[in-house]
């Protein structure tokens, strides 16, 4: 396995200027093995990463603090995760074990877990689910029927 992940690595240093569906296609295999290394829904991370940069690696938000790359890390999370968030493959990989992380922050309820990583863990434990911006309850909207649509088991993680 971690020959695979290394060969992923470095196969993933020729994707640069790839986005769209030819990115979508090539990080496939890649988002596969990550959400089973760490337990994700069937299609999760494609869901994500089409909802925050649209298979985009260099996409940026608007945002005060922007979130940047494919899976959209801000700066510090990227840093504290030890990732460079406009690598696709550090990305994918990134977003699948920071999830992880959120799970043992926030519990396995999916709906939290996406809440917390789309508006931050704080702020969905200390503002809690109802207080939740627009924002977030479309993003939360979008990709729990993407799984629904896609039917994917999700259940608690």
């Amino acid at each position: 396995m971690m020959d695979d992940l290394m060969s992923m690595m470095l196969e993933a240093e020729s994707w640069k200027g790839t986005k769209g569906p030819e990115m979508r296609m090539l990080t496939g295999p890649m988002m596969q093995q990550a959400e089973q290394g760490y337990n994700l829904p069937r299609g999760l991370l494609d869901i994500l990463a089409q909802r925050e940069s649209s298979y985009n690696p260099q996409a940026r938000s608007k945002a005060q603090e922007p979130a940047k790359g494919l899976m959209q890390f801000q700066d510090e999370t990227a840093s504290r995760m030890g990732i460079d968030a406009n690598n696709p493959a550090e990305s994918i990989w990134g977003s699948a074990r920071y999830l992880r992380d959120l799970r043992n922050e926030v519990g396995p309820d999916l709906e939290y877990l996406l809440a917390a990583y789309n508006w931050g863990p704080s702020r969905v434990r200390n503002r809690g689910m109802d207080n939740m911006p627009n924002e977030t309850r479309d993003y939360l909207k979008y990709i729990l029927g993407e799984l629904q649509r896609r039917q994917t088991d999700y259940g608690p993680l």
